[in-house]
């Protein structure tokens, strides 16, 4: 919560750093990798500090400014990165305090692992009996070790709730520490009875993260009586223990599933895939393409070809398995993308390799295509290139044009140029619209993926060019936008470029607009024309209800909801004026679907 970074990026993190400690000590002559350092590291917890350190510690845990110290920050973020190594939530929840609260965090993670030992290496029932008799005693009596209690003394129920902002925070998650079921009932109780404070949503996890350890059933009664808390036990469930948890979600609801099988996909992303696609195989339909995107980067973490592979496998977002793997290794993922046996998945995977490759190696961009064979796929990659070089490299994307001989590739990248730029750099849109090759324009490098035989080169549809003129119109370059378009050949392709104008028209020259629509010939033209008239009347402060829902009534009626432009018309009307409405609407032919719709339907608010 202090980062603003979720847990799958801090872990990402972590092993980044555990890597780079590794590269560190091979130069130095010690044979080390990730393995094995993790384990090493994470026994750091439960060991004695040095004496020397441990007077240091305890000076700063005892500073309620610790996080303002420049000097401490470095000790924080390592001793974040060894609690990360545990797979016991609550040590990884209380390792984190030390972003807010120093050394502290640190500490009560020790605290932790010396009273209930090695958390990575303990099942839950092992856990369970761990605890079971650290708390026979009561609170206080687990016994950590003398470093830990001469370091940091367990506070009272009474301390905590004495407390205020981060060092109720800090007193809390050491307390939790050694605290029963009982006690821990006790003190949400007392916590729900006081006037919610900055911190309400950290000290809940952290009550419910330990609870969960300690006594399942205990959490679940408590976390339902109160609305919104049961993701907190559901998730650290699915990390203590995975196969468990994810039996018991058979009998909970969707919501407390999906909570279930994100905390396994942190703790085990290989099992939750398999689990997944167990589920969907059933015929369960609970999951939801997030989860997806959260195996993909979890896979990632250590095999970015496997977090690919699942995420090109399942539409999902592969962001994080593609920016990590282009950063350590180019062109490893470039040939993984053109390896892939379909050109579908080539498809997919093709844009974020080259969005990723235009921010970190854009040199590499250029070899790419080359490498790719000519069609659809290859249009993609040039058209992207283009995008990348519009805002990075405007003189060098210019070249790209002068230097292009297919008409078709070098239309491509002029739209491309032209539609990038409409927002910031209209005057150099505009030139490049002027100078397109109109005929050779379209969409045919968007869709289909796949060409055959019977694909036309250039078939009929939205186009850069036009999404360019219709960013132009909107943005105030009305005149300059229509005399481009007004200039295109005759044809669909200029049918095209009027309806962009129409569409994108401003609302300041809206009347205008009325009087350029009663010209067009082309049907599109004139409906986009007049869908725009009708937006623009609707959001004037006064609005001309008359006005619009004669334009509305020319619309074509959709097969399925009738005209629901001129619905949307005479129910605002009405509020306004019902007579007048009702009056206006025997006056007009009307769809029989609006009319019954607006028998049936009551006024609300749009």
């Amino acid at each position: 919560t202090a980062t603003g970074r979720n847990e799958a990026a801090l872990m990402q993190q972590q092993h980044r750093a555990l890597k780079k400690l590794s590269r560190l000590l091979g130069r130095h002559g010690h044979a080390a990798t990730v393995a094995v350092l993790a384990p090493g590291l994470m026994a750091l917890l439960t060991t004695p500090a040095p004496s020397g350190l441990a007077a240091t510690c305890a000076i700063h845990a005892t500073s309620t400014t610790a996080l303002a110290a420049g000097a401490g920050a470095s000790t924080n973020s390592l001793s974040f990165a060894l609690a990360m190594q545990t797979t016991t939530q609550f040590v990884i929840i209380t390792a984190g305090l030390c972003l807010l609260a120093g050394t502290g965090g640190f500490l009560a993670a020790r605290h932790l692992n010396a009273g209930t030992g090695h958390p990575s290496a303990s099942s839950a029932s092992s856990i369970g009996e761990d605890q079971k008799s650290a708390h026979a005693n009561g609170p206080g009596k687990t016994g950590p070790g003398p470093v830990v209690d001469a370091l940091l003394p367990i506070p009272t129920a009474l301390e905590v709730v004495a407390a205020e902002g981060r060092e109720r925070v800090e007193k809390l998650a050491l307390w939790l520490t050694t605290a029963n079921p009982a006690a821990i009932q006790e003190m949400l109780d007392n916590f729900s009875a006081m006037k919610p404070g900055p911190n309400e949503q950290t000290e809940r996890s952290l009550i419910f993260q330990r609870w969960v350890e300690v006594d399942r059933p205990g959490a679940f009664t408590a976390c339902r009586r109160l609305e919104g808390s049961t993701w907190i036990v559901c998730q650290a469930w699915g990390r203590l223990n995975p196969e468990e948890a994810w039996a018991a979600s058979a009998k909970m609801g969707n919501y407390e599933q999906k909570n279930v099988l994100k905390g396994i996909i942190e703790t085990d992303p290989g099992l939750a895939a398999k689990l997944v696609g167990k589920a969907v195989a059933d015929g369960m339909s609970v999951f939801e393409s997030q989860l997806y995107d959260l195996i993909s980067d979890q896979l990632a973490v250590n095999n970015p070809a496997a977090g690919w592979e699942y995420a090109l496998k399942h539409n999902a977002n592969s962001k994080t398995a593609v920016q990590d793997w282009v950063r350590k290794d180019p062109d490893g993922a470039t040939a993984f993308v053109l390896g892939q046996t379909t050109p579908r998945l080539r498809a997919l995977a093709l844009p974020s390799l080259i969005r990723e490759l235009g921010e970190q190696h854009p040199e590499k961009i250029n070899p790419l295509i080359e490498a790719l064979p000519e069609g659809r796929l290859k249009w993609k990659a040039i058209a992207q290139q283009a995008s990348i070089l519009a805002f990075s490299d405007p003189e060098a994307a210019l070249a790209r044009v002068r230097e292009e001989t297919n008409p078709a590739t070098r239309a491509l990248i002029q739209q491309q140029l032209a539609s990038s730029w409409s927002d910031f750099r209209p005057q150099d849109s505009l030139t490049i619209l002027r100078t397109l090759d109109w005929a050779a324009s379209g969409d045919e490098y968007e869709s289909p993926d796949i060409i055959t035989a019977g694909t036309p080169l250039n078939h009929f549809g939205a186009s850069k060019a036009s999404e360019a003129l219709y960013n132009l119109a909107k943005n105030g370059h009305l005149d300059d936008a229509l005399a481009v378009a007004e200039a295109v050949p005759l044809g669909p392709k200029q049918q095209q470029a009027l309806g962009a104008i129409a569409a994108g028209w401003p609302a300041d020259r809206v009347y205008e607009l009325s009087e350029w629509i009663e010209i067009q010939q082309a049907p599109s033209v004139r409906e986009a024309g007049a869908r725009q008239i009708v937006l623009h009347l609707l959001r004037d402060k006064k609005p001309d209800f008359e006005a619009a829902a004669r334009w509305a009534a020319t619309l074509p009626p959709a097969p399925r909801e009738g005209n629901a432009l001129l619905l949307e018309v005479m129910q605002e009307w009405r509020k306004t004026d019902a007579a007048a409405a009702n009056e206006a609407l025997k006056k007009m032919t009307v769809p029989e679907a609006v009319l019954k719709a607006l028998e049936s339907a009551s006024p609300s608010p749009r």
